[in-house]
């Protein structure tokens, strides 16, 4: 009998085997290229998406300073502007003439004062002046704050009449020589930035200076790309915004919570503030 010849199977086996190895090591190969061009990709990914927010931040970073620079030197501007009008001399001669003749007349006639030819004509000064500057007001008042010249003469809330006795940058101004506040206006109920120099005439003090803007008038000095621009006060409410959604949210609890229903009225016009959409 015949015995079968196992060599050529055998070999087969082998090299069948030999094949599963190396499609087994292939395969492995093949999961391990894929898992590290897959982690290099994500890396390469999330290293870019690190860096684009980086350069992002840093360039609102920047943004923010050179807006901060630009407010600042505005601010300095307007104190400026209240500095240099108690130097003129029609500044000067109508608070002087007005509290000569204030002095003489009761108060409840002061009203009447305010028909002098002088007195006019520097109202329609200080109306150009403030048009000229893109500022919201200049006011001139006597030592109780009655105020008696106003660059806003011909309009219906004008501030002729009214005072700034209540004031907080008035009653600075007095007593320090200079003042300044975020508060409502009381003639018109709308929040401005106030900036008062106390006039004097020798050593006798003969009122205030004010000038006041809004909000409104500082965004469009403001440089911004696709990204709102907000300022806040030290309390966290934003009070200037090239977002009008923006105005008057908090950016989270701060001295507000310290403040009076009626402290916080005569600084922003409202007692109630939504948080700013975080982060």
């Amino acid at each position: 009998m015949a015995v079968p010849d196992l060599k050529p199977r055998s070999g087969a086996v082998l090299a069948s085997s030999r094949l599963r190895k190396i499609v087994l090591v292939a395969s492995i190969v093949a999961v391990v290229w894929v898992t590290a061009v897959v982690s290099l990709g994500g890396w390469r990914g999330d290293h870019l998406s690190q860096k684009h927010t980086a350069q992002a931040h840093a360039n609102a970073l920047t943004m923010a300073q050179a807006n901060g620079l630009v407010l600042e030197r505005r601010f300095e501007a307007l104190r400026t502007v209240a500095s240099l009008l108690t130097e003129r001399d029609p500044v000067g001669r109508a608070a002087f003439a007005f509290n000569l003749r204030s002095q003489a007349t009761d108060r409840e006639a002061w009203d009447d004062l305010l028909q002098d030819g002088d007195l006019q004509v520097l109202s329609q000064q200080l109306g150009q002046t403030a048009q000229e500057l893109s500022v919201d007001g200049i006011f001139l008042a006597n030592e109780t704050g009655y105020i008696f010249a106003a660059s806003n003469w011909d309009q219906g809330l004008t501030h002729l009449t009214e005072s700034f006795q209540d004031a907080q940058h008035f009653r600075d101004a007095m007593t320090h020589g200079s003042g300044e506040q975020f508060g409502v206006d009381t003639v018109n109920g709308q929040p401005r930035f106030f900036f008062s120099v106390r006039l004097n005439r020798g050593a006798q003090v003969q009122g205030v200076v004010t000038v006041s803007t809004s909000s409104e008038r500082l965004m469009p000095l403001l440089q911004r790309g696709r990204e709102d621009v907000l300022l806040t006060d030290e309390n966290g409410i934003v009070i200037a915004s090239s977002n009008d959604d923006w105005m008057y949210r908090s950016m989270g609890k701060g001295l507000t919570d310290l403040m009076t229903t009626v402290q916080l009225g005569l600084r922003y016009g409202r007692s109630e503030f939504l948080e700013m959409p975080g982060p």
